[in-house]
């Protein structure tokens, strides 16, 4: 059974995830009863909770959500871009030359982003899976 306190801190903490609550945006526990329909025990509970994970700060006048830090968000996306590449090192690497061809079929039926984001294109030789993937990699030096 979900307690009042477990139910206001996963419904705060997915708003502010979803940055529905901005960062350094100041929130009142008053406020916070009446959206997540939870009394001030429970909010309160839950906004304790949420400062120990950072993500809201307690100041002399009530909560703020905890600014986002441009240097910490840059740091993540790097490592997840140096986890996500060997990911797919490692999965062509391991793939079978049918398993690539049936992802190469999947990449032609989607069409290109809109948004500007990755552009597979069509697939021939020089642009199936294991060649887009590998491309850049750099090649491994042997160990010494």
């Amino acid at each position: 059974m979900v307690t009042q306190s477990d139910g206001a801190y996963e419904r705060l903490r997915a708003r502010i995830l979803a940055l529905d609550l901005a960062p350094g945006e100041r929130v009142s526990e008053r406020g916070l009863e009446s959206d997540l329909g939870a009394s001030r025990t429970p909010v309160r509970a839950a906004l304790s909770r949420l400062q120990s994970e950072g993500l809201v700060r307690r100041d002399e006048r009530g909560w703020t959500i905890a600014p986002l830090d441009l240097a910490e968000l840059r740091h993540a996306e790097e490592f997840r871009e140096a986890v996500e590449t060997a990911a797919l090192r490692l999965a062509v690497e391991r793939a079978g030359d049918a398993e690539l061809d049936r992802l190469d079929v999947l990449l032609d039926r989607q069409p290109d982003d809109p948004e500007g984001g990755v552009r597979w294109g069509r697939s021939s030789t020089p642009n199936s899976v294991r060649s887009r993937a590998t491309r850049s990699w750099p090649t491994p030096s042997a160990p010494r």
